[in-house]
């Protein structure tokens, strides 16, 4: 249900949703998932990129992913579109049991394929948030709150792994370091954005002899606004 707002105007603020900043940097956990249980639908753009390089300048290995994906209700509704580094592209829609692959530039009806489970989908990022919080820090400026980390705490890597399929080989956990921010909004506390940028080096000595870069990219928008009416007519029109 969305959060119901109240009409009474104190100093300026509205009463229901108007926090101190202090509040929201001691007890972001709260808000945030309460965001998470009244955020009716919402889109992303996730893009995750990995590279993999010997010595100093050798890039040896590239690889990045798109998801762009909007969802209704608890995964009852979504569109999405994946794209990787060679520019392969999967477009897909599904509603409860029904699965819709787009091939061939005509849409395919997969009845009883779904429901789909989605592993970096909102709910899930920010109990990952929420898993962390002890080793997060919160700040208020603006009109958001800001969740940075920095570190090489294997918590970090444990709460993202399964739901951005993070994964290093090659290099001792010691040598991989961490940064990640996110900002929620102060007033709906929905989720904005979330960056988280992973770094493993091996060196012998002061030579570098490898390093694995993970760069995951988020945006959080529409929330609470998804239309998905053309794309159901385009389907309409492709599937008798």
């Amino acid at each position: 249900m969305k959060k119901i707002i109240g009409s009474l105007i104190i100093s300026g603020c509205v009463l229901v949703g108007c926090q101190s900043p202090e509040d929201l940097e001691e007890n972001w956990t709260e808000y945030i998932q309460e965001g998470s249980e009244n955020l009716e639908s919402y889109s992303s753009d996730t893009d995750i990129r990995v590279s993999v390089s010997l010595g100093p300048d050798n890039v040896v290995e590239e690889d990045e992913l798109k998801i762009v994906i909007s969802i209704v209700g608890d995964l009852d509704k979504g569109y999405s579109v994946e794209e990787n580094v060679a520019g392969l592209s999967q477009e897909v829609f599904f509603e409860g049991n029904d699965f819709y692959l787009k091939e061939n530039e005509n849409w395919t009806h997969y009845p009883d394929a779904g429901p789909i489970e989605y592993a970096p989908w909102y709910p899930n990022v920010v109990e990952s948030l929420i898993e962390i919080e002890d080793l997060m820090e919160a700040s208020h400026s603006g009109d958001v709150l800001v969740l940075s980390y920095e570190g090489n705490d294997r918590e970090v890597w444990e709460a993202f792994e399964e739901e951005f399929s993070l994964s290093i080989s090659g290099v001792s956990e010691e040598n991989i370091t961490m940064t990640l921010e996110a900002t929620m909004d102060d007033s709906t506390y929905y989720l904005q954005d979330l960056s988280l940028n992973i770094v493993g080096e091996e060196s012998d000595g002061d030579m570098e002899i490898g390093r694995v870069t993970i760069i995951v990219e988020a945006q959080y928008t529409d929330h609470d606004t998804v239309d998905l009416t053309d794309v159901e007519e385009e389907i309409a029109n492709d599937v008798e």
